[in-house]
């Protein structure tokens, strides 16, 4: 399907070779991909456009994924932002979920589901999201 995908896709990771695999795995499927390195780094981007989806990790320096995610919803509440955590845990999953996280997936987590949960958010695909942590 490389090259049929529309849309944007904000990666917020302080980790640069996550934010790296996002961007390069992303962008080969279509994905206009913007990465950023905090959550404070995010809320600035988000000042000059708003992504489609926004991939958004839990465990962050300063401003942790929690934190950003309420920011962001303050900002815009139609805001579709996917925690994506190497610590899943289910009261972080339901604390994000009430505060209008769009999913939450667990890492290492593969391309495909990546490429998957983009889409349905995308509204690309007919599937609903599911929880997958």
């Amino acid at each position: 399907m490389m090259g049929k995908r529309r849309g944007t896709i904000m990666v917020v990771d302080d980790r640069p070779e996550v934010r790296l695999f996002f961007e390069e795995a992303l962008s080969l499927e279509g994905f206009t991909v913007a990465a950023v390195g905090s959550g404070y780094e995010a809320l600035a981007a988000l000042e000059k456009g708003r992504p489609d989806v926004i991939f958004l990790d839990l465990k962050m320096p300063g401003m942790d994924g929690i934190e950003t995610l309420r920011r962001i919803k303050e900002k815009d509440a139609r805001a579709r932002v996917v925690i994506v955590t190497a610590y899943p845990d289910v009261e972080t999953a339901r604390e994000a979920m009430a505060l209008g996280a769009s999913d939450y997936l667990g890492k290492p987590c593969s391309l495909a589901l990546l490429l998957q949960v983009a889409d349905e958010h995308l509204g690309q695909l007919a599937v609903p999201p599911s929880r997958r942590a």
